[in-house]
């Protein structure tokens, strides 16, 4: 039965002949949405406002907030509209979108496995992703082209996850189960990521080290534009995959009594935050504890709600990558460092923390 069917039949009138109908509409969108709840969302989305005003302002040439807005708007100089337009721009346009990939791949891989400690990088996608575009850097460098890295990455996340999800196939797959195989999976290939850098050049260590921290300095609009057609072709997908994370996050017995059908609808779910985990960290590299973060910093502020968590961790996802960013690029001026060196720095111990507090 679809919403409005529904809230015909709690009404006994048919839409726009009672008031009645409007009245249990309120109150139905009302006990959704609750009104703190907006406002803590639109909270949120003003920090990342002024965040992303901040970064765009903030480097060896300050520029105020203003001026970056009158910029934007077409109105700045010549020298400012480079320095914004040209090289900040799409720093801090990848960094959002980044973290907002992130942060949902988080909520979708949480609710999947019911297991709060679960993210992209603790289940082994980034891991798989890591192991391809270390290869790449160091064993296959001068017969694969580095214009072809996000798509190999990609394609290690999947076989990476496939592989997992193949291994702890038994009649089904468990979430526990498949959570202690990904990290398994995880440490083998961090071991054999490890393995090459070793036998490798120092110039291509060193690359590989800096891809594996995780920075935003080479991002540039083509980036921008092809993570955003990523994205984009994958939303319908998302919208599709609500109802299903909200069924399988409430118990195997309780989505079938859905309707769910686990096995495919799972699948369906473990690929869909892998393509958004292993886009993310195409173009800059392996960017930690995001994925954790945010889906429980959001829960906290706006509950379990799928309507509001999704939208709610992707600001907060995108809102710590950016900040992290911005740090980076403060703490050590003019030396910048990697973003991912911050996001781990505050999601090793907030990881630790979860672990020592969950039961």
């Amino acid at each position: 039965m679809s919403q409005n069917a529904l809230l015909n039949e709690l009404s006994g009138e048919l839409p726009g002949k009672s008031s009645n109908y409007l009245l249990i509409r309120n109150a139905w969108v009302s006990h959704l949405f609750p009104r703190r709840d907006v406002l803590m969302l639109g909270t949120i989305a003003l920090l990342m406002l002024v965040a992303t005003l901040v970064a765009l302002g903030t480097g060896s040439s300050m520029i105020s907030p203003w001026r970056v807005v009158q910029t934007l708007a077409g109105q700045g100089d010549v020298t400012e509209s480079l320095i914004i337009n040209t090289f900040r721009l799409p720093r801090v346009l990848m960094a959002i979108m980044v973290g907002t990939g992130l942060g949902i791949a988080g909520v979708i891989m949480q609710g999947l496995v019911r297991n709060p400690l679960a993210s992209p990088d603790v289940l082994g996608v980034t891991d798989g992703a890591s192991f391809v575009a270390v290869a790449i850097i160091t064993v296959f460098a001068g017969s694969v082209s580095l214009f072809w890295m996000p798509a190999f990455v990609f394609a290690g996340g999947v076989v990476t996850v496939m592989a997992i999800y193949f291994i702890a196939w038994n009649d089904g797959v468990a979430p526990r189960r498949m959570i202690l195989i990904g990290i398994g999976m995880g440490s083998l290939l961090v071991a054999a990521r490890t393995v090459m850098m070793t036998q490798s050049s120092i110039d291509k260590t060193a690359a590989a080290q800096v891809w594996l921290s995780g920075s935003l300095n080479t991002a540039n609009w083509q980036q921008v534009q092809i993570l955003s057609v990523w994205y984009l072709l994958l939303v319908p997908f998302l919208i599709l995959a609500m109802r299903s994370l909200t069924a399988q996050s409430l118990g195997d017995d309780v989505a079938r009594g859905l309707g769910s059908r686990l096995t495919p609808e799972r699948f369906g779910l473990i690929m869909l935050s892998t393509a958004l985990a292993t886009g993310s960290v195409a173009f800059c590299g392996s960017i930690g504890f995001v994925g954790l973060m945010a889906p429980h910093i959001t829960r906290r502020l706006l509950g379990n709600m799928p309507e509001l968590l999704l939208p709610g961790a992707a600001m907060v996802g995108a809102l710590l990558v950016v900040v992290s960013d911005l740090a980076g690029r403060m703490v050590l001026a003019p030396l910048e460092v990697p973003v991912g060196i911050f996001t781990a720095s505050i999601g090793g111990p907030y990881f630790i923390y979860l672990l020592v507090t969950k039961k």
